[in-house]
């Protein structure tokens, strides 16, 4: 009687087969905070394959913020990464990027509210600064919650029908406050306050 051995070595050197697709890219409009979690903005696509089956896969992201300019306005590159690997430790890694943008187009809102009308009498010359004819009351909201740049200012008018010289006219003075956020959205609002000036004191002989 002989015997004698025969050793049979099965390799599988051929790596796990992967088919990946980002998802498109998104745009998120108006919403602060923005929700980016891949269930609002999309998950991949992905399909793994091999030649003697049984592989495992993992599948990540990682974000890449750019073109920031504040909370309400920037990109985010997100990279898709899946990796595979299968019974033998043949191993594949496949990425693709996704772009979101955020957007906010909304601009912030002015809560503008002019000072009362007033009339100055026998006063020359009339003192009609704000400190004394008053002062406008303002509010400022953006749906970004963002610190915003406003900018106060008036501009008086005196018609010529209601000048009747330096003791009796009427200023119609209009003050228009200018708002802008980070994201540059810009507002205006305007209001008219109306002063009066008369005399009524009589010259003293």
């Amino acid at each position: 009687t002989a015997t004698c051995t025969q050793t049979i070595t099965i390799e599988d050197n051929e790596a796990p087969t992967i088919s990946l697709t980002c998802p498109d890219d998104a745009t998120l409009n108006n919403v602060c905070p923005a929700d980016i979690d891949p269930s609002n903005t999309g998950n991949p696509t992905v399909n793994v394959t091999d030649n003697c089956a049984g592989a495992s896969q993992t599948t990540t992201y990682s974000d890449a913020v750019t073109d920031s300019t504040s909370a309400g306005c920037y990109v985010i590159n997100r990279t898709w990464t899946v990796n595979a690997v299968d019974a033998c430790g043949n191993t594949s890694s496949v990425s693709c990027t996704q772009k979101i943008t955020i957007e906010d187009n909304e601009a912030p809102v002015i809560s503008l509210s002019c000072p009362n009308d007033t009339t100055l009498h026998d006063v020359c010359p009339a003192d009609v600064s704000p400190e004394n004819t008053g002062d406008i009351t303002l509010t400022v909201t953006d749906n970004c919650g963002l610190a915003m740049g406003s900018d106060t200012t008036y501009v008086d008018s005196i018609p010529d029908a209601l000048n009747e010289g330096p003791g009796c006219y009427v200023i119609y003075r209009k003050w228009t406050v200018t708002a802008i956020d980070p994201c540059m959205n810009e507002n205006t609002a305007t209001c008219t306050q109306t002063i009066t000036i008369e005399d009524n004191e009589a010259p003293t002989i």
